[in-house]
């Protein structure tokens, strides 16, 4: 079945919309759009229409963008809702960003920083992952990396205790040997009683 794609690139100032025809969402063909175009990954929407099923937003968690590090995933919450649940972003300690009540992220990281991803919700355990960009070397940096993805679950707290954790559950950084991405876990948590 042939699909109609529209990608919709929003500013301040106005909202362009292109049609193409496609057979199949292929993120290859979104990559070289979004590269080529320089319009920021944020302010991209993309539209599929079919006869059958109407205009819907798809998710396209494996597009690429030169100079920029793309983080998507997923917080699960064991046996809970997501009211009160918190995606907080921090740059080189600083929050930028504040995701409310929401399962999926995400972030348009900048090279050459640090991250800290924190999720929390009250009476859940928090976690935080690291996520380093720096040190890559510069002959790497000319292609795209691929997206890093991670999706994590908060627990709830036990009645007797307040479980935290000294260090970020993950560890995300460049690894040399295999010129991309990789994911550790490292970390120690502590138990008080309440």
């Amino acid at each position: 079945m042939r699909h109609l794609l529209f990608l919709i690139f929003t500013s301040t100032f106005s909202t362009i919309c292109l049609g193409q025809i496609v057979d199949t969402l292929s993120t290859g063909d979104h990559q070289d759009t979004t590269i080529m175009k320089g319009i920021s990954p944020e302010k991209i929407k993309v539209l599929s229409f079919s006869g059958e099923k109407g205009v819907k937003e798809l998710l396209v968690p494996d597009i690429t963008v030169k100079n920029k590090l793309v983080v998507i995933g997923s917080c699960n919450i064991e046996n809970g809702n997501y009211a009160g649940q918190k995606i907080n972003l921090a740059k080189d300690n600083t929050v930028i960003t504040v995701l409310s009540e929401s399962k999926e992220f995400k972030f348009f990281l900048d090279f050459d920083s640090q991250y800290i991803i924190t999720f929390s919700k009250p009476q859940f355990i928090t976690k935080q992952f690291l996520i380093n960009t720096m040190n890559i070397p510069a002959t790497r940096m000319k292609y795209p990396f691929d997206p890093v993805k991670f999706s994590t679950t908060l627990q709830p707290q036990p009645d007797s205790q307040i479980v935290t954790f000294t260090q970020p559950v993950g560890l995300i950084g460049y690894n040399k040997s295999v010129e991309d991405f990789d994911y550790k876990t490292n970390y120690r948590k502590t138990a008080e009683e309440k």
